[in-house]
This record gives structure tokens, sequence and C-alpha cells, in this order.
């Protein structure tokens, strides 16, 4: 019979998994990979529930029923209790278009489904809009209850058509989990979010207890072995936790440093259960270290630990002025999760756990389907029906989360390639027909210039095309990757558009991209040059000293545009709580931090200047005063953290009158007629 006798040390590697986890999201230094603690989870409850399965099921007495009633005693009241709790803080805390999305989030949960939820809502885990989401981490909870839905129906199918080969059946399983895992390096988010990439884990703790590995079996295995087991686990954990670089390896390697990682948290995890498998006078070290009283204490409150200190680390970090937290707040809001997760796992988690609330299956059944009923049904009420309550916050907060107004879909923005080399742009300013006065080229700062240049280009008579694609620098012959995967539509794109400069004579090219975001440390998660901050900037000085020749060699009139002053924080929301928690003058950054941004750009473009460049510098609008601005008359400047209102855009008025003043000149009509005469030929 498996041996499911209790195991102080698996608590305390519970212990482990939870601290890792908290310091990681707390920010400590030397704690980068501590995500793995979710890996180490995910062994540890594959381990138990395979455990408690299979002593049923060898003593004839499964139940299916019996299971989920245990299951619905451990994870649901503890998840309502806090639930609730967070649910009342964000009413009095998160700005409408966050409530909608914590509605969304809770009926997801309460539908076993968050994990879907933040796979299709998140830029990834380590995206910048997760960081704001006080139900984030329930995500792993969402992969263990679907877990637990489908796994116990498969063990009984194993243990009854093939019991003497149901250990090899949970290797299968587990590989073919582990394969989609590997396979799907090229899809991040999907493989860190979803059950079929993240079963392997669970599946190694359930290959540990379809292996028997009783105690008498252990006993017949070398002290010395287990020792080296245990001891190895630690370290394996320990390495994952503090070695871990989030850069996904570019090359040489088939796989990211993230799943290297999560191999050997997972790993570790297993050897650590393997190695004190026996138990009883063949203590290990490494057992006897997780036995030690305060890492079963923590362990026991681990999951209601796990519960309280995201949105304990969520809250204070939303009402920051620059949504940050020092690490003497972070310590003390996971001090405060401490002391939430006793009080629940006292006053909450045993008293169900013990029948002593709703000691009958069928009160706790009903009790359990209407919370969740309840959660689903207040969420999406929150989301769908009350539009996230704007009712509670004033017309001048409101105001500045309004910066969607007066912005259209430009049909420029993501062009196919095709109908670059068609000549099928959009055109902005005036329809004239034959060739542009200029041409407008980059990303998604390209496209948000794109109101306010047909606005200009419409008031001198002069025509434009608009060509950009999001998250692609105007960069010729380079590729960018998102973690591992390349993309090769955004290198096409911009080979187009060259090749367009070659066809057509524009005479003038307007090229505007988030430079900081190709050329520095910034990071968001999306497509890149490279995910290593030396090899970034070497690509990018190579591809932009090329781009910069192509117009220089052909003799073409580049006005760039500089980076506007970019934060780590969307500053439209930023704006909106400091109007109800701060002060607004806060949301700012002084000229001097923002040069500090440019400083590599603008060494780069002193060494490929030449006659026909011509910089265009939105801090000498936005920062004239020394400190740059984000606000004017009670309305946000920015859409986000980086990307400017239709407000915002059009302080750049003035930016472009040398632009539209050189191209409007006199002197230059002959030329364009030119221009237009080759074209029509």
């Amino acid at each position: 019979m498996t041996d499911i006798r209790y195991r102080a040390d698996v608590d305390g590697l519970r212990a482990v998994a939870v601290l890792v986890v908290l310091f990681f999201h707390a920010g400590y230094p030397g704690f980068s990979g501590g995500f793995v603690g979710v890996d180490v989870f995910f062994v540890i409850s594959g381990f138990l529930i395979t455990s408690l399965i299979l002593k049923d099921l060898e003593a004839d007495r499964f139940s299916i029923v019996q299971f989920y009633e245990r299951r619905f005693r451990r994870i649901l009241p503890a998840m309502t209790s806090v639930t609730l709790v967070v649910t009342v803080a964000a009413w009095f805390i998160l700005l409408p278009p966050d409530f909608i999305s914590f509605g969304k989030s809770a009926a997801a949960m309460a539908g076993f489904s968050s994990n879907i939820f933040f796979w299709k809502q998140t830029g990834g885990y380590f995206g910048e809009a997760a960081e704001m989401m006080p139900l984030l981490h329930t995500w792993s909870l969402a992969v263990e209850e679907q877990f637990y839905i489908f796994f116990p129906l498969l063990l009984v199918l194993f243990h009854r058509l093939c019991p003497k080969h149901l250990g090899r059946l949970v290797l299968l399983l587990s590989l073919i989990s582990l394969g989609l895992r590997v396979v799907g390096e090229s899809s991040p988010e999907t493989s860190f979010y979803m059950l079929h990439t993240r079963g392997w884990e669970l599946m190694l703790g359930a290959l540990l207890a379809a292996g028997k590995r009783t105690k008498a079996a252990a006993l017949t295995l070398p002290h010395r072995l287990q020792e080296a087991a245990g001891l190895g686990g630690l370290v394996a954990i320990v390495a994952a936790v503090t070695l871990h670089d989030v850069d996904a390896v570019m090359g040489g390697w088939p796989i990211s440093n993230t799943l290297i990682v999560q191999i050997l948290g997972a790993g570790g995890a297993f050897l650590v259960i393997w190695g004190n498998s026996a138990g009883g006078g063949r203590a290990t070290i490494s057992g006897r270290f997780l036995s030690l009283k305060p890492c079963v204490a923590i362990g026991l409150i681990s999951y209601s630990l796990y519960l309280w200190h995201w949105p304990a680390l969520v809250f204070p970090r939303y009402l920051a002025a620059n949504e940050q937290l020092t690490i003497t707040m972070a310590t003390l809001m996971l001090l405060l999760s401490v002391v939430g997760a006793t009080l629940t796992y006292f006053w909450v988690e045993q008293p169900f756990r013990r029948r002593q609330l709703f000691a009958e299956r069928k009160p706790l059944f009903i009790a359990s389907f209407a919370q969740l009923i309840v959660v689903a049904a207040v969420g999406s009420s929150l989301a769908y029906v009350a539009k996230g309550v704007p009712s509670r916050f004033s017309a001048e907060v409101m105001a500045y989360l309004k910066t969607s107004e007066g912005i259209t879909q430009n049909v420029g923005f993501g062009l196919a390639p095709e109908k670059v080399r068609e000549k099928a742009l959009q055109v902005i300013g005036s329809e004239k027909g034959g060739a542009p006065d200029f041409l407008l080229w980059g990303d998604s700062h390209a496209n948000m210039m794109v109101k306010l240049l047909d606005g200009l280009a419409s008031e001198h008579g002069l025509s434009g095309w608009h060509a950009s694609f999001p998250a692609n620098p105007p960069l010729q012959d380079a590729y960018v990757f998102k973690k591992s995967k390349r993309s090769d539509i955004r290198k096409e794109f911009n080979d187009a558009v060259l090749q367009l400069l070659d066809e057509v004579p524009i005479k003038n090219v307007v090229m505007t991209a988030f430079w900081a975001k190709y050329s520095t440390s910034y990071e968001d998660g999306s497509y890149n040059l490279s995910r290593h901050f030396e090899e970034k900037q070497r690509l990018f000085a190579e591809h932009f000293k090329k781009t910069i020749r192509f117009f220089a060699e052909r003799k073409i009139e580049l006005w760039l545009i500089q980076d506007v002053p970019s934060y780590d924080y969307n500053v439209s929301h930023a704006l909106a709580k400091n109007a109800v928690y701060g002060d607004v003058s806060q949301v700012s950054q002084s000229l001097a931090e923002h040069r500090q941004h440019l400083a590599f750009m603008e060494g780069l473009l002193k060494e490929v200047s030449y006659d026909g460049l011509h910089l265009i510098d939105p801090a000498e609008i936005l920062c004239a005063g020394g400190e740059c601005v984000t606000q004017k008359e009670g309305r946000s400047l920015y859409q986000d953290s980086n990307h400017l209102s239709v407000i915002g855009a059009d302080q750049l008025r003035e930016c472009f009158t040398p632009l539209f003043a050189r191209m409007a000149a006199p002197e230059k009509g002959e030329s364009q007629a030119v221009a237009l005469a080759l074209v029509n030929e």
C-alpha cells in the first residue's frame, strides 16, 4: 500500500516554496528566480493528491465525490474569504478600468479558469499590466483545480486497466507535457499559464506516489544516496532561485533560461521528497532541516499565505505615485500577510477541514457551489453591468482616464508587407495622387503621430503616406524576437518600405519609434532585437547606422523624431490615482532623467549625422521647464507609459514647423512636380 504518513519535511518544503515566491514578488535581491516556488508547489500537490487517491484505490474505497469534498474543504473556504476582503479593498482603491478587469478575474477564478483569463489578459507574467492585478496569483490555483478535475479520472482508468504499468503511464504523461512545454517556447505566455504545459510538474509528484516509494522500499536504498538526493534537491532549488536570468536565451540553447530553472526547481522538489521517503531512523540532513518547527509552521499556513501576499503587495504598489514599492514597505506587507494567513488558517481552513463547519457533505456542496456562483455573479456584475462603477470617483479623476478620445484606427498601422509593395498605403493630409511629399515610417510611436501630421499636412496642402508596424524598429535588415521566436514579418515590412523608397521619389521621410525600447535595457516582454543588453545595443547600433546610410546615399531628407519621455507605469492611471490619493505633480520626471534614457541614442546620432538628417525632439515642448509634464488642464498627455494621447501629440505641433515649412517652400515646388511626373509615368 502507498505510504501517506504525515511528512513534516513536505510541509517544510512548502515553506521553502512559498517564501521564495514571496521574496520574488517583494523584489528582494537574489530572488530573481523565486517564481519557481510555484513549480515546487505543483510537484508537492501531485505527490500528495496521487498518494491519497492510490491509497483509496488500493483499498477499493475510492470515491470521486469524497475526493472533491476534500478538495472543496481544502481550497474554497480560504480562497473565498480572501477574495471577499480583496473585493472590498478593490472597491475603494481600483479605478474603473482596473475594477472591470478585477471583476472579470474574480468571475474566472470562480469558474476555475483564471489561468486562461490571465493568459489572454496579460502580456506575460512579467508584463507591466500583471503587476496591478490583485487576483493574478490565482492562475496557479486554476491549474491545480483543472488537474484535480481530469487526473483522478485518468488515474482510476489506469489503475483498473493496467495497474502494473501505472508508473510508466504517469511517466509518459509527464514526458508528453514536458515535450509540449519545450515546443511551446515560441509561445511563452501559453506555456506559463496552461495546464498542458504545466502538467509535467504535477506529474513528477504523481510519479513519486505511483512509483510506490513506501517507507519499506526506501529503507532498501543506500542512505548516502538519500542524503545526496535530499541535499542535491535543495541545492537545485536554491540555484534556480538565485541564479536565474529573466532573459530568454537567444542562441546556443534550444530552451529558455526560464524553462531551465523550472526544471531545476521541479526536479529539486522531486529529489527532496524522494530522498526523504524512508523516514523513521533514516532521517536525512535535508529532512531534519525541513522538519524544523519554524519551517513546518510556515508550511502549514502556506496556502493562506500565498492567497494573501499578492493583493497585500499590489494595493500599496497601486497607490504609490510611481507604482513602485520600497523594500521596507514590501517587507511590512509580507508580515501583515503572515498575520492574515495565520488567522485564516485557524479560523477558516481548520474548521472546514476538521468538519467543525458543514460537517455533512450535502450542505458543504450546496454552500460551495453557492459561494462560487455568488463570486462569479458579483465579479461579472462589476465588470459587465456596472462597468467598474465609475460613480465612485469624481469627474476630475475620470477625465484623466479618458485618453482614447479622438483616437482612430489607422489603416496604415500593422499593414501587410504586400500592401506596402503594392503602394496601397494610408494617405495622410491632402489626397493629391502620385508621389507623396513625405512618408511616415516606424512603430506604434509613428502611429500615435498620424492625427497630428494629418492635420498639419492638410493645413499646408501636402500629402503623406503612413506605414508603421507594432513593436517593430524601423531598421534595415534587422530581425526582432519575442522571447526566442523570430518575427519574419517585421523584417519583411521594413524591407518593403525601403524598396518603396527606391521605387518612388519621396524626398522626405519622418521616422520614429520607441528607440529606448530597442536600444537600452527597457523591457516590456514584447519584440526586441535581443534579450541580452550588450547584444541588443550592438545590433541596434549596427542596423541603425546602416539605415541612416540608406537615406544619406539617396539624399533623402530624414526627419527623425526622438523619444518622448517614457515612464515605468501607466501615466493616465497614475494621474487619476494621484488626483484621489496624492498629488498629480508627482507624476513626472526631470529633463535630466529623460536625457539619461536618450544618452545611447544621442551618441549614435553624432556618429551618423549628415546634411539631410534633422532631429525633432519632443522634450523641447514636453520638458520645456526642466520638468517633463504629463497633463494639461486636467487631461492626460499619455495613453499609457510611453504613447501620447491625441491631446499629448497635439502639444508637439511646433516641433514639426521646420518640416512643413521646408516641404511647402516655393523653391521645393519644382522638385515635387518632377517627382509626381516620374511616378505618373
